[in-house]
This record gives structure tokens, sequence and C-alpha cells, in this order.
């Protein structure tokens, strides 16, 4: 259903064939196998403040909040294999979360078409060093820590264990 190609900020994650609206695509954690599994670490908001600007960076580069206090990441990129690590940002994505952590079509993608989150959805504490080009209307420029109190007024739902957050902000 989905594969990894060349993109022009490296590689994204796309559409093999026309996938429906609510459609499971992924869990939060796959692994292609236990060595890509063991490249991953979760740091405490601390232990990622403390990191050096060079190394922050390469953890960012696949990182997600796996709890309030909690960062998932690697400081070995080279080790990253499975698709679903591939999918790249959107402030106005096609896939998100179920409100667990499964990842589904908020609608209809068309084949070939790239397979993207809002990264404000799974980003808690950390703020991404990148500058968003993704060209929607609604672009922010940035992602931030704090995005997601918006993005669920907006109707995208977060992980479960963001619910409760979620439900008082809403």
């Amino acid at each position: 259903m989905l594969e990894v190609r060349a993109h022009a900020f490296g590689k994204g994650l796309f559409a093999l064939r026309p996938i429906a609206a609510g459609t499971s695509l992924f869990g939060e954690d796959a692994w292609v196998d236990e060595a890509e599994r063991r490249s991953f670490v979760t740091l405490t908001t601390s232990q990622f403040d403390a990191l050096s600007p060079e190394r922050r960076a390469v953890f960012l580069r696949f990182a997600y909040n796996t709890g309030t206090d909690a960062i998932t990441g690697t400081f070995h990129p080279e080790a990253v294999r499975h698709p679903t690590n591939f999918t790249n940002h959107c402030c106005d994505p096609n896939a998100g979360y179920d409100g667990t952590d499964a990842i589904i079509a908020l609608r209809m993608i068309a084949r070939g078409e790239e397979i993207r989150m809002d990264y404000g959805t799974f980003s808690f504490s950390f703020d991404h060093a990148f500058s968003c080009g993704c060209g929607a209307a609604n672009c922010r420029g940035k992602v931030m820590r704090d995005d997601w109190p918006t993005l669920v007024r907006a109707g995208l739902r977060l992980p479960a264990f963001m619910q409760k957050q979620a439900n008082s902000a809403a």
C-alpha cells in the first residue's frame, strides 16, 4: 500500500494505490527488525535539552513524543529503515492519529500521493528545527511544541497518552 521514494528533502512515503479515508496506515511504533528498534532511545525533556546542538539535530530527525516528558528518537539515522519513519510534515496533512496510536488516512489519498502528517500532533516537548515549506494555505512556517491545542481545535487527533490534555484544550 505504501513505499518510500526519493524526495526533494531526502525520502518520503507514497501511496501505491488509492487509499480511502479512515483506512489504517500504520501504528506509531513500527520497526523493520529488532536492530532498528534498538537504535531508538527515549530521553526525558531535560536529557534532550542537555544535548549539544549537533546531537539534538541528529536525534530530532526521527523524534516524536511517546509521553509528555518522553521523547523517542535515534542517534543512528542510518539504522532507520521502516517506511513509516519517512512520513514528512505538512500543515494540511492527509494522515493522522485516530485518537489512539494508529495512523489513518484523514481523507481520500490518491495513488502516488505523498503521505504526510502534521508533526505538531506528536511534538509536545520540543520544537522542530526546520522551516516548513509545505505550501498549504494554513502553513505555520515552523512546528512548535505548543501547536497541538490549535490542531485539536481544528479537528486533528493526538496519540492516546495526550487525550487528557486534548480534552481539556478542546
